[in-house]
């Protein structure tokens, strides 16, 4: 069931996108510190079904995640025939695995999924330039985008994680003012995978 993961996942070309803001109605210089609004109670758990597609398979289960510190998020994917898949502590620049099922225990692998959750999970984001399109605002650095609709400045809905000004990942978040985003879809810019998050448990908030 895991095997498409372990055959042909991370076989992808290097080259990717070029980033590029358009519609620019206004943009400045700014040295600012961005807190993330998502994930960010110490102790609450957050609950959702994922769904990992590549290349036309899927695979499904339950992803749970707690923060556990101010610094670190304790995250597992258990399948849907209750076998635990990972378990991850996640922090800003490093993770500690504590358990991967044997078929999915690949160094890529790991690394691809910790730096997918570092990327949502990071606690604050440092940015240099400040954009304003006809649709949104977008606060940038050489690593990320935070895009915002436009005069709504709190909830970003968008995570862009760039690498030399390429696109990554694109994180899109749909949310309804809380830290418990009700949808998050991952997917990567240089091979076909994406791993979208939708919230199950509502009544913990």
């Amino acid at each position: 069931m895991h095997r498409f993961l372990l055959l042909s996942l991370f076989i992808f070309c290097s080259c990717g996108t070029t980033y590029k803001v358009s519609d620019i109605q206004q943009e400045k210089r700014l040295n600012q510190v961005i807190s993330n609004p998502y994930f960010n109670k110490v102790n609450k758990e957050y609950a959702y079904r994922f769904k990992i597609t590549f290349m036309k398979k899927e695979m499904k289960g339950n992803f749970v995640v707690k923060k556990i510190d101010k610094t670190t998020h304790r995250a597992v994917m258990i399948s849907d025939f209750g076998n635990t898949l990972f378990d991850l502590s996640i922090f800003n620049n490093e993770y500690t695995l504590h358990y991967a099922m044997p078929d999915l225990n690949k160094k890529v692998v790991v690394k691809t999924l910790a730096e997918d959750l570092q990327t949502i999970f990071q606690n604050d984001f440092e940015v240099n330039q400040h954009y304003i399109t006809k649709d949104n605002l977008i606060l940038k650095s050489e690593n990320i985008s935070l895009v915002y609709p436009k005069n709504k400045s709190f909830f970003f809905t968008e995570l862009i994680h760039l690498k030399k000004n390429k696109i990554k990942t694109m994180n899109q978040f749909e949310v309804d003012k809380t830290d418990f985003p009700k949808n998050i879809l991952i997917k990567h810019n240089h091979f076909n995978l994406s791993i979208e998050l939708i919230k199950v448990n509502t009544e913990l908030e």
